[in-house]
């Protein structure tokens, strides 16, 4: 039990550390967003090297992998809840409240919302897959 509890608290830890970092690197991408135009930009692009761009793009590539491996987790977690309680693994109702949410943070932030959308298409998609694979296991489990 000790163990678990210990599990418990680094999961939180790192998906509090998850959260400040896309929290900052959002803030970052919005304060650019407002304080710069293209101009601008690339006036900053020719003082930087493309090493360094090329390094900014990699963390921001890594934070990204590192949030959607938690979310995962997460959704996985909802999955196994849905299955004990038999719930469907589409939920047509959030999806539908998730891509109005997606839509808002795309145009907020200054990303093509068609792009965002196909990112949570995708997203949701294999959550529904790992979902129904979830279900299938607990059925079997709890057949056997």
């Amino acid at each position: 039990m000790e163990n678990d509890t210990f599990q418990i608290i680094v999961f939180g830890l790192v998906l509090v550390g998850m959260i400040a970092l896309a929290v900052y690197l959002g803030r970052q991408a919005w304060e650019n967003h407002q304080s710069k135009s293209n101009s601008k930009e690339e006036q900053g692009a020719q003082s930087e090297s493309l090493e360094e761009m090329r390094k900014s793009i990699d963390n921001i590539d890594n934070a990204i992998v590192a949030m959607l491996a938690e979310r995962f987790k997460m959704t996985n977690r909802v999955g196994y809840y849905k299955a004990e309680c038999k719930l469907p693994s589409k939920d047509l109702e959030r999806e539908a409240e998730q891509q109005e949410r997606i839509i808002e943070i795309a145009e907020q932030y200054g990303l093509d919302p068609e792009f965002a959308k196909s990112y949570l298409e995708a997203v949701i998609e294999r959550v529904i897959n790992n979902h129904e694979k979830i279900a299938t296991q607990v059925q079997l489990e709890k057949a056997s």
